[in-house]
């Protein structure tokens, strides 16, 4: 079997070469092409890995505005009962806003049926009040 050698690289080659010094279009060689993209897979991990911190950054944000929420909904409650308003309308107006605030709603029939609703999802009439 006879083999050739590159001219540029030269190394020796029987069926087909691609010869890593030869410039691509960019002016880059497939080696320096190459070397690039193993840092950037080598970068990789560090980048997953900060995704993966924001995003329980903003987990936790999105829990700390909720708890606050729930929190004001429960002082709420407190003020009407001091300024001697219905028991029974304050707690069904802090029940509400606790609602509101965690993004549930009732749905008639699925706590029976088992068939829980997605607690973050809007009411259907909610997107059209807004």
């Amino acid at each position: 079997m006879q083999t050739q050698r590159c001219a540029t690289c030269g190394q020796d080659w029987w069926d087909s070469h691609v010869c890593p010094k030869q410039t691509l279009k960019n002016g880059q060689t497939l080696a320096d092409w190459t070397a690039a993209a193993n840092k950037l897979h080598a970068a990789m991990p560090a980048v997953r890995k900060a995704l993966d911190d924001l995003d329980g950054k903003t987990k936790a944000r999105e829990d700390a505005a909720t708890l606050d929420a729930v929190r004001q909904a429960v002082l709420g409650y407190y003020a009407a009962l001091d300024a001697r308003k219905h028991g029974g309308v304050a707690q069904d107006e802090a029940f509400r806003a606790v609602e509101k605030a965690l993004g549930m709603h009732w749905v008639q029939g699925a706590s029976i049926s088992g068939k829980t609703p997605n607690v973050r999802a809007k009411r259907p009439d909610a997107a059209e009040k807004e």
